[in-house]
This record gives C-alpha cells, sequence and structure tokens, in this order.
C-alpha cells in the first residue's frame, strides 16, 4: 500500500502519514478505513434497494465532487 488516497473525483492525492506512525501503523489504518467505506456502500445499497426495490442508482466519477 502506498502513501496515496482516492479523492471523490476519483483522482489520488498523497497522504501524509502522521509523525511518530511507522509505516505498518499508517498502512493498517489505511486498510481499516477502506474496509470501513466499503462496508458502509454496502450497508447503504441494502438500505437503499429495501425502501426503494429499485437498484442503485450509478453516479459517474467527479458528478458530486
Amino acid at each position: 500500500m502506498d502513501s496515496r488516497t482516492e479523492t471523490k473525483a476519483g483522482t489520488w492525492m498523497d497522504t501524509a502519514r502522521p509523525d511518530g506512525m511507522s509505516t505498518g501503523d499508517w498502512d493498517r489504518y489505511l486498510r481499516k478505513a477502506m474496509r470501513e467505506t466499503q462496508e458502509t456502500r454496502r450497508r447503504l445499497a441494502a438500505h437503499w434497494r429495501a425502501l426503494t426495490g429499485l437498484p442503485v442508482p450509478v453516479v459517474p466519477a467527479g458528478v458530486l465532487a
């Protein structure tokens, strides 16, 4: 894993590692954040389908940025 994160627009930017945090700790932190983001997206999609009965709308990258 590198020190970049994806922005809302689907572009990449450098992410500064906090002072005193080891590379391994930073990698674990980023992996955890990505898992939580993916889990949140899945939960929101499930709620959307349950409430509306419709598939989740796909918004092109950059539209909401």
